[in-house]
């Protein structure tokens, strides 16, 4: 059939219509199904994120709500009047005059509406829920329409409260400590928290302590304490996370009395760029500790810490099926990592006893498990570093309702520190009545040597005085009495000195000094009381012209040689006595060799103490307090140096002592 030109070009116009036609339905089709797909994912997160949505008609007072709103509310669409009255029945009793109140607000005040507030459940169960909504106003501004939302915030709010407690409980434990708790701002130098306790120990508020600002060191720390809390600070800044840092100072108390602190700090907070930002730490007055720790320390410099924090662990031994439970604490205590763990519990504990303590530790075990006592026992345990440790553990046997024992509940404390700190007590108090011994021998010893030369002044003084005692026994009782009173001057300058000593008194006062030259004058001084007595006297030294000068302290010196040769002649009855000094590179080597009695070995180390002589059986009448030594030991301390005796009974004994060379010219081209 023939179609003409124009037929042609309406059934293509046609034919193009309907492709037209159903492209549009294909496009509908496909953007309904996408809005389908998109209402389904909004769903699906508002069931996620349990968030719901609503509409409120204000002129009808139609409540529309979504899905998941019944869902959170727990209440059935077909059994729900949808209106703004039903919304509130929904609402927890106690909240609905506030919500009611709040949403009426916004409307009068063309405001957005929200709140957080409850819903009680049929079964008593709280539900919290967070609403937020918009409200669209008419031309004369008259409320038309409400949209909104509403979410389920009872997770979070049941997170919010579990955070709340936490910090309460944090907060009670901190504020019921003993101790003063603190924290302190590195950056700013001032104290930004501490609990009650600073009121407790030293008497101020939290507000005075902040007040004081970046001056709080400055008004509160003991001068003497200032330089050292100082150059503490510094440490902290370069400490890590994992560092616990201690210090012990003296601080003011309220009352101005000086409160002696043990602080335990640790890094608490850094800033953006790593750095220290903030420390915290726990102090205790250990002031009474440190009272009684110096009296049994004889007044020393230093307290040895009475204090450290205690590590207890708990152990749970469950006696039916021998199985043993370790709290973290109790595996470091046994030397174990917690995390890394053991095998065998049982084993670690009974292969950790030191082997001289099992018999007891078995055997104090048995009598707690057959209920006869508690355990409570201190023992020793072994690290597998081979490190010993003591423990105190104590446990309590738990029995079931027919009495049968099922259960030994109990810790373990290292008290290492403890048994450390008795011990060094115990000598402490053996080393008190050593010296209270040895001031006892003295002050008999002393009262025998003063009254000696005394009786000789006080006797031939009267001597003096008989009528016409001729001119030689004049000259002679007068010597006597120059001797007696010489004798007399070296025991109090004696004691003199030792004090001086002990209260530090005593200061180094370096100069030039020819040893040469001291020496022979030490020699010129004794030759003749070594002829008196019989005795060959010798001094022999190999120093050059260009060595013997050195900077150090003549008197010292001095005094120490001239200590070391009185005793060689006093203890000597014959033969020799050589003294002398040599070099040894850095070193400065006096020595004193006589023939006298000699020393015993179990002498050696006490003829340095004060007071302390050795015992002779010889007839010859020994001269002195027993201090020589003691004095020359310190002034060879004092100058850096060493001194010690190399004895034979049988041949004398040879004294040495050294102290460092340091030529003048060397000091001179140091300057």
């Amino acid at each position: 059939m023939h179609r003409s030109k124009e037929e042609l070009i309406r059934e293509l116009q046609a034919l193009k219509q309907e492709i037209n036609s159903l492209k549009d339905s294909n496009k509908r089709k496909h953007l309904e199904k996408k809005i389908s797909l998109n209402e389904v994912h909004l769903k699906m997160a508002h069931r996620i994120g349990q968030i719901g949505n609503w509409e409120l008609n204000l002129l009808t007072n139609e409540l529309s709500w979504s899905d998941e709103i019944f869902r959170i509310f727990e209440i059935d669409p077909s059994k729900f009047d949808a209106t703004y009255e039903a919304f509130l029945n929904a609402i927890h009793p106690d909240d609905r005059d506030m919500v009611n109140k709040i949403y009426t607000s916004s409307l009068e005040k063309q405001t957005s509406y929200h709140i957080d507030h409850r819903l009680l459940m049929t079964d008593g169960r709280v539900k919290y829920v967070h609403e937020y909504c918009d409200t669209f106003y008419n031309a004369a501004g008259a409320p038309e329409k409400s949209i909104g939302i509403v979410q389920d915030i009872t997770a979070y709010r049941q997170i919010e409260q579990s955070h709340k407690e936490q910090e309460d409980f944090i907060r009670a434990v901190a504020e019921t400590s003993p101790a003063l708790i603190y924290v302190y701002d590195m950056e700013t130098n001032r104290n930004v928290y501490s609990n009650s306790g600073i009121e407790r120990l030293m008497g101020y508020t939290q507000e005075q302590i902040q007040a004081m600002g970046e001056n709080l060191f400055i008004n509160l720390i003991h001068p003497d304490d200032l330089q050292k809390v100082f150059d503490y600070q510094s440490k902290i800044l370069t400490a890590s996370d994992t560092d616990t840092l201690e210090i012990e100072y003296r601080m003011k108390h309220q009352n101005k009395k000086w409160v002696y602190l043990h602080s335990i700090e640790r890094v608490f907070l850094r800033n953006e760029n790593g750095s220290v930002k903030q420390k915290i730490g726990v102090s205790n007055d250990i002031t009474s500790q440190k009272q009684t720790y110096d009296a049994l320390q004889n007044n020393k410099e230093k307290l040895i810490k009475a204090e450290s924090i205690a590590h207890m662990g708990f152990i749970d031994w469950d006696l039916q099926n021998n199985t043993i439970y370790l709290s973290d604490e109790a595996y470091r205590i046994h030397g174990t990592n917690p995390k890394i763990g053991v095998d065998s519990v049982f084993e670690l504990i009974t292969n950790s006893v030191h082997p001289d303590d099992r018999d007891l530790v078995n055997q104090e075990l048995k009598l707690a498990i057959q209920g006869e006592k508690n355990y409570n026992i201190d023992h020793r345990i072994l690290w597998k570093d081979g490190s010993v440790h003591w423990v105190h553990a104590q446990a309590e046997l738990i029995k079931n309702e027919k009495g049968a024992p099922i259960k030994l509940l109990g810790t373990i404390t290292d008290i290492s520190d403890r048994k450390k700190w008795e011990n060094e007590l115990l000598a402490a108090k053996e080393k008190a009545e050593e010296s209270d011994r040895l001031k006892s021998a003295f002050l008999a010893n002393m009262s025998h040597e003063i009254r000696t030369p005394m009786n000789g002044i006080l006797g031939f003084a009267e001597l003096l005085e008989t009528p016409g005692l001729k001119g030689e026994k004049k000259q002679e009782y007068i010597h006597i009495i120059q001797k007696s009173g010489n004798r007399m001057l070296h025991i109090i300058n004696d004691i003199v000195d030792i004090s001086k000593i002990e209260a530090g008194l005593i200061k180094v006062e370096n100069t030039a000094v020819n040893i040469n030259e001291l020496m022979a004058e030490i020699y010129s001084f004794f030759k003749p009381e070594a002829n008196k007595n019989n005795l060959i006297l010798n001094l022999k030294t190999s120093l050059s012209e260009d060595e013997t000068i050195v900077n150090s302290d003549y008197e010292k010196i001095s005094a120490i040689l001239t200590n070391l040769v009185k005793n060689a002649i006093k203890y000597s009855n014959k033969g020799k006595i050589e003294f002398g000094c040599h070099r040894k590179k850095e070193i400065l080597e006096f020595y004193v060799r006589d023939t006298g009695i000699g020393i015993s070995k179990e002498n050696k180390q006490l003829i340095f103490n004060r007071f302390s002589r050795v015992n002779t059986d010889n007839t010859k009448i020994i001269e002195g307090v027993g201090l020589g030594l003691c004095i020359s030991k310190a002034y060879v301390e004092m100058l850096n140096g060493q001194i010690w005796v190399e004895d034979n009974v049988d041949t004398g004994s040879t004294f040495r002592f050294s102290i460092p060379y340091c030529p003048v010219n060397r000091l001179e081209n140091h300057k």
